[in-house]
């Protein structure tokens, strides 16, 4: 049996997966949240108590991916790894997650009109989880560089990251986007740590 906030994550994910979907078959601008809840067989209202918009329906994403990484990082040795192979690490898992969304999805996902990149929104748990890493390496004798605070040096990563996917969208998926950000996080890391 499962109490009401499990059963409220299992129709949550039930409704962003058939989004996905839908989105497979239509396009991002072909799912509407009217069609989405015809297909899901749930009323306006119901969708509207789960998610405000179509653009939330899919920052889902973003907590759906601290979920899968945590159980990703119950597999590793993962303190054994030093701060940089943890962050290069930590985002070369987020963009292989993202991408395998696809290219339509990231496209739209993507854009400054989503106000899942808001910082007041969820979407701030990526920056969050990094700040978490650079808090361990500071207990572990790393030294913040003059003027930076942690939080800084977290978004400073992300718009990295942030910036890799926008080029791989502008490139229209014609390279991997995976190694292209493990890459240049591997060159910007030995500069930043």
């Amino acid at each position: 049996m499962y109490n009401r906030f499990e059963t409220e994550e299992r129709e949550k994910k039930r409704i962003f997966d058939m989004a996905l979907n839908m989105m497979e078959e239509v396009g991002y601008n072909g799912v509407t949240v009217r069609a989405l809840c015809a297909k899901a067989q749930i009323s306006t209202g119901k969708f509207y108590y789960y998610f405000r918009s179509k653009e939330e329906i899919f920052s889902y994403h973003f907590d759906n991916a601290i979920r899968e990484f945590k159980e990703h990082v119950r597999t590793k040795d993962w303190d054994s790894m030093d701060i940089r192979e943890q962050i290069i690490q930590y985002y070369t898992w987020y963009v292989e997650y993202t991408a395998s969304f696809g290219l339509d999805f990231v496209i739209h996902f993507y854009n400054n009109e989503n106000q899942a990149f808001n910082l007041a929104h969820s979407s701030i748990a990526v920056v969050e989880l990094t700040e978490v890493f650079f808090q361990k390496a500071v207990q572990n004798g790393y030294v913040i560089p003059d003027g930076k605070t942690i939080r800084e040096i977290a978004l400073d990563f992300c718009v990295i990251v942030k910036g890799c996917i926008f080029n791989w969208c502008v490139q229209r998926g014609s390279f991997s986007l995976p190694e292209y950000t493990k890459d240049l996080l591997t060159r910007c890391a030995r500069g930043l740590l």
